[in-house]
């Protein structure tokens, strides 16, 4: 097999500097190529993985921000106590998507609680006073009129 004129030569036509002109101008064809190949190959893999990973970087960063505010919803709900229902808020800033929607719901929905607290609490302190009046007890006549078995 007859080399062609060019032997020795990259496929871009300068020559290889030094040692591995001498080497590279030795090969045939076929492995000119094979190492041509495998470098490319070697390139691609390297340049692959790094795209890959820098790629993995900025999908984390990404699904970070975006997450954000569902765990800042998530913390205000494992401190929120009856005590602090009434001044605890999500108050979440922001586009009006899906999650600042989310939120303004959960703010809405603590504010029905603290009103049923609210009127939990008014209740009972009305059923305690209720219960603390003298004619509650059954020491009126009245009171003992309807718990007698007999109508007087």
């Amino acid at each position: 097999m007859r080399l062609p004129s060019h032997a020795g030569r990259t496929p871009g036509g300068h020559a290889p500097p030094g040692r591995a002109a001498a080497l590279f101008g030795k090969l045939g064809i076929r492995a000119r190529l094979t190492l041509t190949y495998g470098s490319m190959l070697f390139v691609g893999g390297t340049l692959l993985l790094t795209v890959g990973y820098l790629l993995r970087v900025f999908g984390y960063l990404v699904a970070d921000r975006a997450l954000r505010p569902v765990a800042k919803m998530t913390a205000t709900a494992r401190k929120l106590s009856e005590s602090t229902l009434a001044h605890q808020r999500l108050d979440l800033q922001g586009p009006d998507d899906e999650l600042k929607e989310l939120a303004d719901t959960f703010d809405s929905m603590l504010t029905r609680l603290n009103s049923a607290f609210n009127s939990q609490r008014r209740f009972v302190a009305n059923a305690s006073h209720q219960l603390s009046w003298p004619g509650a007890n059954g020491s009126s006549r009245a009171a003992s009129r309807w718990t007698s078995t007999t109508w007087r």
